[in-house]
């Protein structure tokens, strides 16, 4: 009997068990985070760039039947803080209708539409004329008309519309603060954010 009460005292109990797989699983957590795992400055840069990204709102409307136009609007949600986009491939690109990121589809027969999409090379460091700094509650717009032979629409149909990419670089401050360094380097740069834009697609009718 002595012997049955000493065993009894040694075996864990299910919330010792607990206890310890927990123990197990924050080390291994902490050795990932801190060695060969995880870098912890860029998981917390990682998350500060989807918040950050997800302030900026990216909206499209058709402003006219013929010719077909749309205006492309992005606004900055954020409360407090100003934010510098790079243009380059976003709706306020003025070459936004040569890179493929209005997407049209046919509404009936729920087919693409076939719109020229180019890979244009960028002369560094960007100019200050493509930086759009956008302060809070701010917004910015561009007016593009879909004609040929960047997007070819046939009178009478129906269309549906929506504008998608990635931001090439997003910078939480003034553009006037941004260091040249982080010119050349753009979204490569420790300071810059990366992230993708998507806009709710809109019917889009030709006269």
């Amino acid at each position: 009997m002595a012997f049955a009460a000493n065993t009894s005292r040694h075996l864990m109990t299910p919330r010792a068990i607990s206890l310890a797989v927990v123990t197990f699983v924050i080390v291994v957590v902490i050795y990932n985070y801190s060695g060969g795992g995880i870098d912890l400055v860029k998981m917390a840069k990682l998350t500060e760039g989807k918040t950050t990204v997800s302030y900026l709102q990216v909206e499209i409307k058709q402003t006219l039947h013929s010719p077909p136009t749309i205006t492309a609007t992005i606004t900055n949600d954020h409360p407090t803080d100003t934010l510098t986009i790079l243009r380059w491939d976003t709706p306020l690109d003025p070459q936004a209708l040569a890179l493929g990121i209005f997407q049209v589809t046919d509404t009936a027969t729920g087919q693409p539409v076939h719109s020229v999409n180019l890979m244009i090379n960028r002369l560094l460091p960007a100019s200050e004329d493509d930086l759009i700094e956008l302060a809070p509650g701010s917004e910015q717009t561009a007016e593009f008309i879909l004609k040929p032979p960047y997007i070819d629409l046939q009178a009478g149909r129906h269309y549906k519309i929506r504008v998608k990419g990635e931001w090439k670089a997003i910078w939480g401050i003034k553009k006037d603060d941004i260091a040249q360094k982080a010119l050349e380097e753009l979204g490569g740069h420790e300071d810059a954010i990366t992230g993708s834009y998507e806009s709710d697609s809109i019917a889009l009718e030709v006269a």
